[in-house]
């Protein structure tokens, strides 16, 4: 089975996300119709907007069939990188307008999770064009190491407790929540670190960050860095007591989370928002969930106290995470579905 990747040369580069495949809706529609034309193509795999709605045309137009591989709502994960509610709106039903579209043009769907699964199956009055795999995790990369030597490596090692977001910082997340948690435990458990790796798409976000910072007098508390490597985010896990994923109770993010799965596969405690769907994929013993801003200050400071209990229940979780989504296992069931439809 052979793939191609498609790349082509951005006519503009420097332009709000929401507007970048608009600004070059051309050379992003020139280069897929040369390739679906020039080549034999068996099969397309879209996982997009407007670049997804131009490819499942010239597929249509050529009889290629077509995988939809719909990761998030993308209306609404497109929409929230505008902060003025006209421009919001707008986003999301034009969004909304080329999915359908290209939902009901494409021969299969997959997604991710049991509620994206219902959602879709309504939209394409079709139940059955929508197969469910959930995210899947690297069992080889994403696996327990010696916290000490994670810290030593990443000069973690002068902190007593580490906490850990990673992954966008964006709106989709209660990115404030981090912030006042850490400024009410700080003084409580020695020298207390919140490390917040990834980008904020959105400058306004980056700003609150600095003010979340400055009003309540975390910078001693807090190192924001940049996006790491693929191969040293294990490393980050591993060096830390817990990994906080602060979403948002919004559609988006009734996923099978990747920041869970990975995280739960280096045996870390993960606390994270009460998201209903998260109980057909996770351990409730490995996995914290709060509904409040006190209650996840309660849970990091529970967890906190019971790391040395919960290592048996996380060890056993981290087996089973990199058993059950391992990346193998995931595309043996992907490939399976491919081979169904050609």
């Amino acid at each position: 089975m052979k793939a191609f990747e498609v790349n082509f040369k951005p006519l503009i580069k420097n332009v709000d996300v929401g507007f970048y495949y608009l600004a070059n809706l051309y050379p992003i529609a020139n280069v897929l119709d040369r390739i679906l034309t020039r080549n034999s193509i068996d099969i397309v795999i879209h996982a997009n907007i407007l670049p997804s709605f131009i490819a499942v045309r010239i597929a249509k137009r050529h009889n290629i069939p077509s995988i939809y591989d719909y990761l998030d709502h993308f209306p609404e994960s497109a929409s929230m990188y505008y902060n003025h509610k006209l421009m919001r709106n707008l986003s999301y039903m034009s969004t909304l307008n080329l999915i359908r579209y290209n939902l009901r043009k494409s021969s299969l769907i997959v997604t991710v999770s049991h509620t994206f699964r219902k959602i879709l199956s309504g939209i394409t009055n079709s139940a059955s064009k929508v197969v469910l795999i959930p995210n899947g995790v690297d069992h080889e990369l994403f696996r327990p190491f010696q916290t000490s030597r994670a810290r030593k490596l990443l000069g973690l090692d002068e902190y007593d407790i580490v906490l850990l977001y990673y992954g966008s910082i964006d709106a989709w997340l209660e990115i404030g929540l981090l912030f006042k948690m850490l400024r009410d435990i700080k003084g409580v458990f020695g020298n207390v670190v919140l490390v917040v790796m990834g980008i904020a798409h959105n400058r306004a976000i980056h700003k609150l960050l600095e003010n979340f910072m400055l009003k309540y007098n975390l910078y001693g508390n807090v190192l924001i860095i940049p996006p790491q490597s693929y191969e040293k985010v294990p490393l980050y896990i591993n060096a830390s007591d817990i990994v906080i994923a602060p979403y948002k109770k919004v559609l988006k993010n009734y996923t099978t989370p990747l920041k869970v799965l990975e995280s739960l596969a280096c045996a870390k405690p993960v606390i994270t928002r009460n998201i209903k769907e998260y109980y057909f994929w996770f351990n409730e013993d490995a996995i914290v969930f709060y509904e409040s801003e006190e209650e996840l200050k309660d849970s990091v400071i529970d967890v906190i106290k019971k790391l040395d209990e919960k290592r048996y229940i996380l060890k056993k979780e981290s087996q089973r995470v990199r058993t059950v989504f391992a990346w193998d296992k995931i595309a043996s069931i992907y490939e399976g579905l491919i081979k169904s439809i050609y």
